[in-house]
């Protein structure tokens, strides 16, 4: 859970609990009452060794600074050292980080000579001590730096010993939080071991504490009676477990949030061989057997078993729902569930047969802007289609048919098929009514009808990196370029093999062919099956241009080439004859920067222009056509 900020203005409820907004930042903060001053000691804890009996109080006899220090006179009688010692814990308790040094010091005056004459043994010092976060007491960093030390004798940190008696010294240290340490507090230790009535003093405690921020996990829960409404400045938060801070109406009392960790174990894990699974549906297998991670498989059947299930292979999917032809009508199955063909108001039928053009069985689904498409030899209908069936209707029905389902293919916003007269556009042969219209495809019509009466299977895809339609017809491919609106052009590949199937994956175009798995990267125009990398060659033909009046003689001067690569230029002459053409004749690049017009003086009714590149990248960029220029001389013309 994520525990909310303070914001002002804001009711709590008794319970709630709130983060700071902003951080605390506490710098140069001693101890509470650190010179003493206080003659009740109200913010020091004042405890001595038990069986001792010498007291610690305020006293004002020897002071270093202010009027007051505090005091521990031992116990008087027969001189048997077991006076004891005496500490004072300050009330604070200062937020510390693991790692934080802080270096502190202590004044100490301690008297020499025990009143019955026997030396006295008189030590003091200051120290800090470590706390969780809990309050629990970790450990102590003693004075490092303090006079008279006798090794074996005097207790670690303290003055004492050898040290000059009746007169004030400086103990000092520096400290390091140790792991875990989320507190620091202030200590002062005092010393008498005997009976003879001696004392020790201290006074001035000082260190060189800061701290900025909340200790980990310290969060604040409202614990006034009723609800109340904050304030409109943010409190000064406390940074000690268990304080309190007043927030208008309400009341913030620190607290260090609980948290669980849970750690994951497994429950069941599979071994290091394979079981021997079963062929039979509901037997089980144990895997890892004895390991006490056993894996009970159990074999179930994958297939749709519901019995309104076509089990056709002509789909499409569409609003959640799987649609499958069906001789005359097209089941679809229930939304986001295609294991569901029966569920009444969910799944169901959409009656083919009893509409236009239904009189054939379903051959092909497609999907045009959102709606269903339905297609047989005769035409295709259009189906508004919607999760739930009450709200699916039949919108249009056109005599523009396909007989292959696997040519129709979604194409940006359009919907392209391949008809008996060859590759066509709904957006445009749907709107006219018939398969004739339009300019889209018609120009490879001839090609692609001969592919037709081939038998093979056509194929569609939709390959949105390059904005292509490819319909594969085995290793024969047509190929429509989108190139904006009213500019789409047609090309011709030739691939090594026949293609099975395709996908694409992150953007890039898998062909598979048989066992082979293509690749298509438009850049690089290489094939390399066989692990040969085959340049691909490429041809532009123009179909036969009558630069004027059909049947007529034409006198051709010559032609300008615009283009990126290398190969050769043939100009064919004879409609009824395709082998009768122009010699080879080799280009680089563009004609016009260093010839001009390339002469090709032929007199024709008509002629066809094929340019066929080498395939060879020229400056590492694969070949591109961009203008052919004919040039005409008019006044020979007949």
């Amino acid at each position: 859970m994520t525990i909310p900020q303070w914001s002002p203005g804001t009711i709590y409820n008794p319970g709630d609990i709130v983060l700071p907004r902003s951080q605390n930042i506490v710098t140069q903060q001693q101890p509470n009452d650190n010179s003493f001053e206080d003659a009740t000691l109200a913010h020091w804890t004042l405890t001595v060794d038990a069986g001792t009996t010498g007291t610690i109080a305020s006293a004002g006899d020897r002071v270093f600074s202010g009027t007051l220090a505090i005091k521990y006179i031992g116990g008087t009688g027969t001189g048997l050292r077991n006076s004891g010692t005496a500490y004072a814990t300050n009330d604070l308790f200062a937020a510390v980080i693991p790692g934080q040094i802080i270096n502190f010091g202590c004044y100490i005056n301690r008297t020499g000579i025990g009143n019955n004459g026997n030396l006295a043994v008189v030590d003091g010092g200051p120290r800090i001590n470590w706390y969780d976060a809990t309050h629990t007491f970790i450990s102590s960093s003693f004075a490092s730096t303090y006079p008279g030390a006798v090794p074996g004798s005097t207790p670690q940190g303290m003055v004492g010993g050898s040290a000059p008696a009746d007169q004030w010294l400086q103990a000092t240290g520096q400290g390091v939080a140790p792991a875990g340490a989320a507190y620091a507090k202030a200590v002062v230790a005092l010393r008498v071991n005997n009976q003879s009535g001696n004392a020790v003093w201290a006074d001035l405690f000082t260190w060189d504490y800061t701290f900025q921020g909340l200790p980990a996990g310290l969060s604040y829960v409202a614990v006034q009676p009723a609800a109340g409404t904050s304030a409109a400045k943010e409190p000064v938060w406390p940074v000690t477990s268990g304080l309190t801070v007043v927030d208008n109406t309400v009341t913030w009392q620190a607290e260090f949030a609980s948290r669980i960790t849970w750690t994951a174990s497994a429950l069941m894990k599979s071994g290091n061989s394979e079981p021997v699974w079963p062929s039979i549906v509901g037997a089980h297998v144990i895997d890892n057997a004895g390991s006490g991670y056993d894996i009970s498989w159990v074999a179930v059947d994958g297939r749709v078993t519901d019995p309104n299930c076509p089990q056709s292979t002509v789909v499409a999917i569409a609003q959640g729902k799987v649609f499958a032809a069906n001789s005359d009508i097209i089941p679809f199955s229930a939304t986001t569930n295609p294991l569901d063909w029966t569920t009444k108001n969910d799944a169901g039928y959409l009656p083919f047969g009893m509409q236009t053009f239904g009189n054939e069985p379903v051959a092909g689904l497609g999907l045009y802007r959102g709606n269903l498409v339905a297609t047989n030899s005769l035409g295709y209908q259009l189906w508004q289609v919607d999760p739930d069936p009450a709200n699916m209707a039949l919108l249009d029905a056109q005599p523009v048919g396909s007989t292959f389902p696997k040519s129709i293919m979604p194409v940006q916003n359009d919907l392209v098929l391949l008809t008996q007269k060859g590759i066509r556009s709904l957006a445009i042969a749907g709107q006219s009514g018939n398969m004739q219209a339009g300019q889209f495809g018609k120009n490879i019509d001839p090609l692609v009808i001969a592919s037709i009466a081939g038998g093979l299977t056509p194929r569609g895809l939709f390959y949105p990196g390059t904005g292509q339609y490819w319909l594969c017809f085995g290793s024969t491919i047509y190929v429509m370029t989108n190139n904006g609106a009213k500019a789409n052009s047609w090309s011709q590949y030739g691939l090594p093999g026949s293609v099975d199937a395709w996908t694409v994956l992150n953007g890039i175009l898998y062909l598979r062919s048989g066992d082979l798995v293509w690749q298509v990267d438009e850049a690089t125009l290489l094939d390399d099956s066989g692990g040969a990398n085959t340049a691909f060659p490429g041809i532009v033909w123009w179909p036969f241009i009558d630069l004027g009046s059909i049947g007529k003689d034409k006198v051709l001067e010559g032609m300008d080439l615009v283009c990126t690569g290398s190969g050769k230029i043939n100009i064919l002459y004879n409609e009824n004859d395709f082998t009768q053409m122009t010699a080879d004749y080799a280009f680089t690049g563009d004609t016009l920067p260093n010839m001009g017009m390339l002469p090709f003086p032929l007199t024709s009714p008509s002629f066809s222009v094929k340019l066929t590149f080498d395939g060879v990248q020229t400056n590492g960029a694969p070949w591109e056509w961009q203008v052919t220029t004919l040039y005409e001389n008019k006044t020979q013309n007949t």
